[in-house]
C-alpha cells in the first residue's frame, strides 16, 4: 500500500510514468530490470520512492538531472533530455519535491514528496 496524496492527478501521473519509462532506458544490460514504487507518510507528507537496478548515476551527474536536455548518454538512450525538468516542475507547481540517491552500477532512487491526500 502506498499512501494517498494531494495534487493534480494528472501530472502526478506524469511524474510517475517519466520515472518508470527512464528505468528501462538506464538498465543495466547484465540483469533483468526491476522497478519498485513504496510510499509512506512523514510529517504531513506523503514519500514515495522510485527505485531501479539500473547503471545508476555517478555523483557529478546528480544536480544535472534535472536541468533541460541534460542526457547521461545521448549516444546510448533514446530522448530529448526532458522528462525529469519536466516533472520537476510539475511538483514544484503542486508546492512538492523531487531528489534522487544514486550509486554507479547499484540503481537509483527517485524520491517524491506532495502534500499527503486525506485517507477518507
Amino acid at each position: 500500500d502506498i499512501p494517498k496524496c494531494a495534487g493534480d492527478p494528472t501530472l502526478i501521473g506524469q511524474v510517475f510514468s517519466i520515472l518508470i519509462d527512464n528505468a528501462p532506458k538506464y538498465r543495466a544490460k547484465d540483469r533483468s530490470c526491476q522497478i519498485s514504487i513504496t510510499g509512506r507518510v512523514e510529517g504531513g507528507q506523503a514519500i514515495y520512492c522510485v527505485e531501479d537496478n539500473g547503471i545508476g548515476i555517478a555523483a557529478e551527474h546528480q544536480p544535472k538531472v534535472f536541468e533541460l536536455f541534460h542526457r547521461l548518454d545521448p549516444k546510448k538512450t533514446q530522448g530529448e533530455g526532458l522528462g525529469l525538468s519536466i516533472a520537476q516542475r510539475a511538483l514544484e507547481r503542486q508546492q512538492g519535491r523531487i531528489w534522487l540517491e544514486s550509486t554507479p552500477r547499484d540503481g537509483t532512487r527517485f524520491f517524491i514528496s506532495l502534500s499527503a491526500g486525506s485517507s477518507a
